[in-house]
């Protein structure tokens, strides 16, 4: 475990190497009525406007630790900001939560630790919502916060515990909070029975606590269910303004058929875990990073019906790259809709129509990859 004085060093260093170093380009020309647009990490423009707050590049000096059980917790060496939620989706609203959070942490010279929660052992996998975001995808996120901890129990550890002792023992006591930011609607403890007013008041003289009001564009809040929706209506420029990031997925590559491989145009396949929000069935065009480049790519999402498929895949063809890529996983960032899936009579009839669909994405894409590439 870190020294309390390594932790205060670490906070103190980490606003000065954000503050030399550009953005991580998460994000690139979304545009929506009501949120900001940038070249890099939406996020970023819109959180700077609203709390100065400064996130940069990811730097691996910096430990981040995950706890995956309430009892595995030691109370961190140094007092920590927590940001309470969720974070299913780690959209704007989350973002701004959490932003929050770390700037108390920068003010107070407090650790920065994210508690959020899995729901697999409360919830049947039925009737589990599609997730939005890999928990891969959701650390290095983080990680680039300068997140120290991650407290990720599932809801079945801690929902029956009452409200009193849920801030009590498991908040201030075993993780050591002093300072706690949450959305409006949070509800904590048995049966929700805790809210931000209990919060406030089993929080007085004890620990900070921030309030973060609901954050709405064009007249509706900010939702992972309103992202969903958009997703799965392949609604992409929507979802990821909503986002503030690119939904993407970052999903093991497996063996195919290799028939475009034959063709001269081999693909990666992707497939999505039931548990995964899974976007319309059709072709996108999109941009695949590998080994900190990013490609230009047209990805399909579906189950391939000329040909035919056991299950939903991603099927990437990642331009002007050439390698083996199986059993890597590899981040697949999705732009725009570009038409819906079909079943083609023949296979030269789709062979064409995958020439046409790679050109269009490539006009898509192009302008990403350029600025991606240059901001690194």
């Amino acid at each position: 475990m870190l020294q309390k004085r390594s932790v205060l060093k670490q906070s103190r260093a980490r606003a000065t190497v954000a503050a030399k170093r550009p953005f991580t380009p998460y994000m690139v020309n979304t545009h929506a009525s009501g949120v900001p647009s940038g070249d890099c990490l939406m996020v970023v423009h819109y959180i700077l406007k609203r709390t100065g707050l400064f996130i940069g590049h990811k730097n691996e000096a910096f430990s981040l630790k995950v706890f995956d059980r309430i009892q595995s917790v030691d109370r961190p060496p140094a007092s920590v900001s927590v940001a309470l939620g969720l974070f299913d989706g780690l959209h704007l609203g989350h973002m701004g939560v959490i932003a929050r959070a770390r700037q108390a942490a920068e003010d107070r010279r407090l650790a920065l630790g994210v508690f959020t929660f899995t729901m697999n052992g409360a919830v049947p996998p039925h009737k589990q919502p599609g997730e939005i975001i890999s928990f891969n995808m959701f650390s290095d996120i983080m990680r680039d916060m300068g997140v120290d901890y991650i407290f990720r129990p599932d809801f079945s550890q801690f929902h029956d515990i009452p409200a009193v002792d849920f801030i009590n023992t498991v908040l201030l006591g075993r993780f050591g909070a002093a300072h706690i930011s949450c959305g409006e609607n949070f509800r904590f403890g048995r049966g929700g029975g805790g809210g931000t007013g209990t919060l406030i008041e089993l929080c007085r003289g004890r620990a900070g606590v921030d309030i973060v009001p609901m954050l709405s564009v064009d007249g509706a809040p900010v939702s992972s269910s309103r992202i969903r929706a958009r997703i799965q209506a392949g609604d992409i420029p929507a979802a990821n303004a909503l986002l503030g990031r690119r939904f993407c997925i970052d999903f093991e590559v497996v063996h195919g058929r290799a028939l475009a491989r034959s063709w001269g145009s081999p693909t990666i396949n992707q497939p999505f875990p039931d548990t995964f929000v899974t976007p319309r069935f059709g072709v996108y065009a999109t941009v695949s990073r590998i080994a900190n480049t990013w490609y230009s790519s047209v990805t399909n999402v579906g189950v391939k019906p000329t040909v035919g498929s056991d299950h939903v895949l991603a099927e990437t063809y990642i331009h002007d790259f050439e390698g083996d890529l199986y059993g890597r996983k590899v981040r697949v960032d999705f732009l725009d809709f570009i038409r819906p899936e079909r079943k083609f009579d023949d296979l030269e009839t789709l062979r064409a129509q995958i020439n046409a669909d790679s050109a269009a994405a490539a006009d898509i894409a192009g302008a990403y990859v350029v600025k991606a590439n240059g901001s690194q």
